[in-house]
């Protein structure tokens, strides 16, 4: 009978590891955070459950906590609360279009519980940032430009040693 329950043990500790769950406990906190789009109304003061108390505001140019700002200086669109850094509160993610004419796009990640910035630009040649969550993980999607069909890059975003990740390459 022992060597049955380990035989089926053994079986189901193999079936997880190769199916990529995670059976020992990981530095993540007991509840994972899973990323969601942020819809809130523009010019009207709201709340993220994670940071009771606090008042956010957002137009189309700005995100605020409690009247400062903690995104700005460009057109903010496809924002996004996910946690990157696995502390069990999500960074407020969004990409800022800066420019008229020529415009860079840059992908900010804002850490408001640690009060830390990340950021990618894009790189020359004037890719199109959009985000979106593709199998539960927020993505970066590059297309070539503005309207294009065509992807040219997709890959998941993390935060690993105080860098912005895309499956493992810094952006």
């Amino acid at each position: 009978m022992k060597k049955a329950v380990s035989f089926i043990v053994a079986l189901v500790c193999m079936f997880a590891v190769f199916s990529g769950c995670n059976v020992l406990p990981t530095s993540r906190s007991e509840t994972s955070y899973t990323p969601q789009m942020l819809i809130a109304p523009f010019e009207e003061d709201f709340e993220i459950p994670e940071f009771s108390g606090v008042k956010f505001r957002q137009d189309e140019f700005e995100i605020m906590a409690d009247g400062k700002p903690i995104m700005e200086n460009g057109l903010i669109s496809d924002i996004y609360l996910a946690d990157f850094n696995d502390d069990g509160f999500p960074e407020i993610c969004g990409v800022v279009d800066r420019g008229s004419g020529v415009t860079v796009m840059t992908v900010i990640a804002y850490d408001f519980h640690n009060n830390e910035y990340y950021s990618c630009p894009s790189p020359k040649g004037g890719f199109w940032w959009n985000l979106d969550i593709k199998g539960g993980k927020l993505v970066a999607i590059q297309r070539r430009k503005q309207g294009d069909e065509e992807i040219y890059r997709e890959a998941v975003l993390s935060i690993v040693d105080g860098k912005l990740i895309a499956d493992g390459i810094k952006l």
